[in-house]
């Protein structure tokens, strides 16, 4: 009768090689929430939820000039 082992490490007396170690926790945690955050960046801007950005945001829809005309009257 055969001896068996409910060891899964049995490779017929070769030495096993170690897997390195998997990533750690923190890691696939602040993954997930860096690829929900840019999702969520992705669709505000595609459906314009995000509000008018820009570098002309806080300018008002009239030109300098048109600005300067209206002061003096």
């Amino acid at each position: 009768m055969s001896k068996l082992s409910n060891s899964n490490n049995d490779h017929g007396g070769e030495p096993t090689k170690e897997m390195p170690p998997g990533m750690p926790r923190w890691v696939k945690v602040s993954l997930i929430i860096v690829i929900a955050l840019l999702l969520l960046f992705v669709i505000m801007h595609l459906t314009g939820t995000g509000g008018k950005h820009g570098p002309m945001r806080h300018v008002g829809q009239t030109q300098p000039s048109e600005q300067m005309r209206m002061q003096k009257t």
